[in-house]
């Protein structure tokens, strides 16, 4: 019974070694794209958390900039007088 087990698993080694020799260059190009693939499954990540903290600080921070550029032109049109007063009127 040891001699029909081990004659298909001789047989299936010999054709995975065979499958193996003949496309080499194929696994390797193929760990190659995965490991790259990989690493950058890695890195990604945290770069697009990197960008979207850098654009949200930027919209934000010229928000506020262009909020007081147009303040500080209402208050030289209306004076501190007119200011003072639009806040206190309903």
């Amino acid at each position: 019974m040891t001699a029909t087990n081990s004659t298909p698993n001789a047989e299936l080694s010999a054709r995975l070694r065979k499958a193996v020799h003949d496309h080499w260059s194929l696994f390797l190009v193929e760990g190659i794209i995965l490991t790259v693939l990989g690493l950058a499954a890695i890195i990604v990540p945290p770069l697009g958390g990197l960008f979207v903290t850098v654009f949200l600080g930027w919209l934000f921070s010229s928000r506020e900039s262009l909020g007081s550029l147009r303040l500080s032109e209402r208050d030289r049109r209306l004076g501190l007088d007119g200011l003072c007063f639009q806040q206190s009127s309903p």
